[in-house]
């Protein structure tokens, strides 16, 4: 069965990375800029429509 990766899973990741971002900004400015850089990465594929199927 093939595993599909939609709009709906990249915002939930986005969501998740801001979130991680958000946590680690008060220790590691670097650390947080990464999240927020995977965060963005994700909400342009949510909001592009990109899906990816696999099995």
């Amino acid at each position: 069965m093939a595993t599909v990766k939609d709009s709906t899973t990249w915002a939930i990741r986005a969501l998740h990375y801001s979130e991680l971002s958000d946590c680690a900004i008060e220790k590691d400015v670097d650390r947080a800029n990464v999240f927020a850089t995977h965060a963005l990465v994700y909400a342009t594929l949510a909001a592009s429509g990109v899906e990816v199927h696999y099995n």
